[in-house]
C-alpha cells in the first residue's frame, strides 16, 4: 500500500462519518415528531387524568425516548418523570431495559454507528438528545464498544488496515493526524502486525513501485558510462552503505547529463588520496535506497549488464530490495536486522573474490568498490 492508497481509505472514512454527521444533523432539526407527540400529550394532560399522563410517558420510554426527551416533549421535570416511572413502572428501569432490549432499533443502530465511527458520548448526546450517562451504559453494557486508546473500533479496523498495508507510522501520522509515538505503541502493545512482514506481502501482491522513465538514448549513455567507469558500492561504517558511483576526469558535463536523465542521484568532486595531482574527477552517486530500487534497478533489468558486472549486479540487486523491505520502501528508520548485516558481509565476501581482490576479515571491513 502506498501513501494515496492509504489516504482514500482514510477518505472513506471520514466521508462516512462525515455522512453520519450530517444525518444526525438532519434528524436533530425535525421538529415534527416531537411537536406531534406534544400536541398528543396537551390532550391527555388536559383530562388530568394521572393514569393517562402514565400510560403516555411509558409508551414514550417504551419507545426508546429518554428521559431528557420525554422532558422535552412534556415540558415537566426530568426528575418527575423519572421518579413516576420508577415508581409506577419499576419494569422500566433502564437497566432493565437493557436487558430486554426495549429500544426503538433505529436510533439504538443510529448510535451504534456514531460509537463505531468515533463520536463521543458529548456529541452523540448533543446529536441524539439523549443522556450520556445512558448512551456509557449502552455503550458498555449494550453495544459492547470498547475503545482503544480513544479510538473507536472503526478506528482502530482502518490504523491497523494501514499498517498491515506496509505504510509507515509517519505515513500514518500525515493520514490520520494522530502521533505516530501513539500509533507504534499501540502496534507494539495490541495489534502486533510484523510490519516487514506486511510490507513484503503487499509488494508481492502488487510489485514494487518502478519510477524510471528514460529514453534509450539515455538508458544506453548510463550503461556504456557505468560499464567502464562504474561501481557498486558497500560500504560498512555507522551504518551498512549500498549504492552505485561513476566517476569521471574532469568531464562534470555527462555525469549532470545522467542526474538530469535518471532524476536522481547526485553528482560531486571526487575525494582525491595527497599524491595525486592537477586532474580533477567527479563522481555520480546513488545511495538513497528507494531510488536504487525504483529506478537503478529497473534500468538495470531492462538493460543489463555483461561479463563480470552481471555477477555483481546480481549480488547487489539481492541487497538493495531487502534494505528496501526493512526499510518499508525506504521510509522507516527502524534497525537492520542481524540477518541483513550478515547477508551483507558475505557479499562483501563474495564481491571481493569476483574481482579477485582476496577476502579480508569482517572487522577490517570499510568499504569496497567492485567494478
Amino acid at each position: 500500500m502506498n501513501i494515496e492508497e492509504g489516504r482514500k481509505i482514510v477518505d472513506t472514512f471520514n466521508q462516512e462519518k462525515a455522512n453520519l454527521l450530517n444525518k444526525q444533523r438532519y434528524i436533530l432539526s425535525m421538529q415534527d415528531r416531537l411537536d406531534h407527540l406534544n400536541e398528543a400529550f396537551k390532550k391527555e394532560v388536559d383530562q388530568k387524568n394521572l393514569d393517562e399522563v402514565l400510560r403516555f410517558e411509558k409508551e414514550l420510554r417504551l419507545m426508546g425516548f429518554s428521559y431528557n426527551q420525554i422532558s422535552q416533549v412534556t415540558g415537566t421535570y426530568r426528575k418527575a418523570i423519572t421518579s413516576r416511572l420508577k415508581e409506577y413502572y419499576p419494569e422500566l428501569d433502564f437497566e432493565t431495559m437493557l436487558k430486554k432490549e426495549i429500544l426503538l432499533t433505529s436510533e439504538i443502530e443510529d448510535e451504534r454507528k456514531l460509537l463505531e465511527y468515533g463520536f463521543s458520548d458529548r456529541e452523540i448526546s448533543f446529536l441524539m438528545g439523549t443522556s450520556r450517562k445512558e448512551i456509557a451504559k449502552r455503550r458498555k453494557y449494550l453495544h459492547k464498544i470498547d475503545r482503544l486508546n480513544g479510538l473507536s473500533p472503526k478506528e482502530v479496523e482502518i490504523e491497523k488496515q494501514l499498517i498491515s498495508g506496509g505504510l509507515t507510522f509517519h505515513d500514518i501520522q500525515e493520514l490520520t493526524g494522530r502521533d505516530r509515538h501513539c500509533i507504534s505503541d499501540r502496534n507494539v502493545k495490541y495489534y502486533k502486525i510484523d510490519r516487514v512482514n506486511a510490507f513484503q506481502k503487499h509488494l508481492e501482491t502488487k510489485g514494487v513501485p518502478n519510477r524510471l522513465s528514460v529514453t534509450d538514448d539515455a538508458a544506453y549513455n548510463f550503461w556504456g558510462l557505468f560499464m567502464t567507469e562504474g561501481t557498486f558500492d558497500l560500504s560498512i561504517g555507522d551504518r551498512f552503505y549500498i549504492g552505485i558511483s561513476i566517476s569521471q576526469s574532469e568531464d562534470i558535463a555527462t555525469l549532470k547529463q545522467i542526474q538530469t536523465d535518471l532524476t536522481v542521484g547526485l553528482v560531486m568532486p571526487k575525494k582525491r588520496n595527497k599524491a595525486d595531482d592537477k586532474k580533477e574527477e567527479y563522481e555520480y552517486k546513488v545511495y538513497n535506497v528507494i531510488d536504487l530500487q525504483e529506478v537503478i534497478i529497473p534500468l538495470l533489468e531492462k538493460y543489463p549488464l555483461m561479463f563480470r558486472k552481471s555477477k555483481e549486479y546480481s549480488l547487489f540487486k539481492d541487497l538493495v530490495y531487502k534494505k528496501y523491505i526493512y526499510t518499508l520502501g525506504g521510509k522507516s528508520g527502524q534497525a537492520i536486522p542481524q540477518t541483513y548485516q550478515d547477508d551483507f558481509i558475505k557479499a562483501m565476501d563474495k564481491l571481493s573474490a569476483i574481482q579477485k581482490t582476496g577476502k579480508t576479515k569482517n572487522k577490517e571491513y570499510r568499504g569496497v568498490k567492485l567494478g
